[in-house]
């Protein structure tokens, strides 16, 4: 699923906001499994399936135990290896450059 990158900024709104709605959406838990790198996917689909048979099985508590262990994991997994900050600041400069050229564009016409 490929996003043309300028149709993302085209839709982010050129309102004072727009920056600010993109640093929340950054840090937000909202498309959690989107945002997480997990170094064994396999292994947490297993524990998914695992928690769901459980669940259907009459033992609702244990499923739900290895469920809250997949979120918990997923949320920790967030930063981990990564360079979160880093990673806002290339976002944001990307917006900037986007946004100055989108300018020039303009005054060019």
């Amino acid at each position: 699923m490929s996003m043309d990158i300028a149709k993302l900024f085209d839709e982010i709104d050129d309102g004072e906001d727009s920056l600010s709605m993109a640093i929340r959406e950054l840090f937000s838990d909202e498309n959690l499994p989107l945002k997480t790198e997990i170094p064994n996917p396999k292994a947490l689909t297993g524990l998914q399936c695992v928690s769901r048979l459980l669940k259907k099985n009459g033992h609702e508590e244990l499923g739900v135990m290895i469920s809250d262990y997949i979120d918990d994991y997923r949320i920790n997994m967030v930063s981990f290896n990564r360079k979160s900050r880093s990673e806002v600041v290339t976002a944001l400069s990307e917006v900037v450059k986007y946004r100055a050229r989108r300018l020039w564009w303009r005054t060019e016409e």
